[in-house]
This record gives structure tokens, C-alpha cells and sequence, in this order.
């Protein structure tokens, strides 16, 4: 039974049996909101012995009561279930923006976890009246032969669960052949819990994103979003991509 007195309104502790003697690494789980920001000191207790260390909390700051915070340095680390670490990554908001079609985007950046090695760009990214835009390659979901990028609507917060809306379509041609495609989106669960590893969250907006080519639905995902926190899990039917971690300014 390893335990901190309260600082700040904040304890760590952590209890458990090991199975084995020698040296052993303990993640200590913290509980509690802190009332003041700046270095505080904890003292932790184990058995007859004790050690020290501080801890600097950061300025507290107003949750945005979204489901994509865009604040720069805002970043989310993800990995895929069953895929080795070294295959996690990260999506950081990017501290410029660009500019398209009069309206101003976000920029998320792809990094490699373990090279901390930029990638790509993740998403341009905006937000209007409950309306979460993406400006989007859909050369990306589809076989087009050219690049062909457009504004959808990923996310809405203001409509009720059960409703839908559509991308616009997108003509492009495969094969020599054109072709039309469009997304569909869809309010599978509206406020509603989720646990995703360590993580428990309240507030939770599921949206099921189907492609169709034509009038062929070709394929689908579910994308999660938690209020304050942004993207959470992603299943697209051929693997799923949870959250690890995430810090939000």
C-alpha cells in the first residue's frame, strides 16, 4: 500500500500484491482536482519508509464544451489494438492555420510516437455552429486517379441521436472510368459514457461514417468523439484505433 499525503487537493496511491521480490516500477494513480497552480511537494509512504517529490501543476484553464478542442499545442497519441507500440502515433494542433476557400483551418500534425518523426498532415480542421469541417483529400478513401479535396461536415453536435447528413459528392474518375463518391454520417449514441483504457468519459458523441460509391455503400467506420477531450476511437472495420493519451490546453 503505497500513499501520498493530500497536497493541492491531490493524493497518489496505489495498493496491490507482487509476485516476485527484488526491484519493482509502480504507477502511482492520481485522485482529486488541485485548487492552485505551481510546484507542490508530496511525500509518499511505504511500510516504515518514506521519499519525496514535487510535482508543478499548470494553470488551470476553461474546458471548451467541444468535441475537437483545435487550442495549440492540443495532442492526442493513439495506437492500434493489437499492433506493436512502435506503430502508435500522434495528432498535434499545429500552431499555423490555412486559409481555404475564405475559411480559416486548424492544422493537426501526424507524428511517429516512437521517432517523434512528423508524418503528414493529420487534418485541417474548423468549427461553426455545432459543425466540425474537414477539408479532405477523397483521393485518401477512394481510388481516384487525381487528388480531389473537398469541405465535409464530420461531426455534429447540435442534432439528435439518430440523425444524418451527407458530403457533398465528389466526380473523379478510376480506371479511366468516372466515378462518384460521398460520405454519409450518421448519430449512432449521443452523450453517452465510455471507458477506453484508462479512460473514463462522460460525455460521448458516436458517428457512423459510411462510403458510397455511386449508390453502393462500399464501406464504413465509427468514429468517437468525448467532450473536452476530441477523437477517442476509430474502428473502420479492418483494425481500431483507440486512444493512449492526451494533453488539452
Amino acid at each position: 500500500n503505497i500513499t501520498t499525503d493530500p497536497v493541492n487537493g491531490i493524493t497518489f496511491s496505489k495498493t496491490g500484491t507482487f509476485s516476485s521480490t527484488g526491484v519493482q516500477s509502480i504507477t502511482l494513480t492520481a485522485n482529486g482536482t488541485p485548487a492552485f497552480s505551481g510546484e507542490q511537494a508530496f511525500t509518499l509512504h511505504y511500510g516504515n519508509s518514506q521519499c519525496s517529490f514535487k510535482v508543478t501543476f499548470l494553470p488551470g484553464a476553461a474546458p471548451s464544451n467541444d468535441y475537437y478542442p483545435l487550442t495549440a499545442p492540443n495532442d492526442w497519441y493513439y495506437g492500434k489494438i493489437g499492433a506493436p507500440v512502435e506503430d502508435s502515433f500522434m495528432y498535434k494542433v499545429l500552431p499555423d492555420t490555412k486559409v481555404i476557400g475564405g475559411n480559416t483551418y486548424s492544422v493537426l500534425g501526424e507524428y511517429n510516437v516512437a521517432t517523434t518523426q512528423f508524418m503528414d498532415t493529420a487534418f485541417l480542421l474548423r468549427k461553426n455552429a455545432g459543425n466540425y469541417y474537414s477539408y479532405m483529400n477523397f483521393s485518401e478513401f477512394f481510388p481516384f486517379e487525381q487528388p480531389l479535396s473537398a469541405e465535409i461536415i464530420l461531426l455534429k453536435d447540435n442534432v439528435a441521436e439518430g440523425a444524418s447528413w451527407q458530403s457533398p459528392t465528389i466526380t473523379g474518375t478510376m480506371g479511366g472510368v468516372p466515378v462518384s463518391v460521398y460520405f454519409k454520417f450518421t448519430i449512432l449514441e449521443k452523450a453517452v459514457p465510455a471507458t477506453i483504457g484508462r479512460f473514463n468519459f462522460d460525455d460521448v458523441i458516436k458517428v457512423k461514417m459510411d462510403y458510397y460509391m455511386g449508390s453502393v455503400l462500399i464501406g464504413s467506420a465509427e468514429n468517437w468523439y468525448a467532450k473536452n477531450v476530441g477523437l477517442i476511437y476509430v474502428n473502420d472495420g479492418a483494425s481500431t484505433v483507440q486512444i493512449g493519451d492526451y494533453h488539452i490546453y
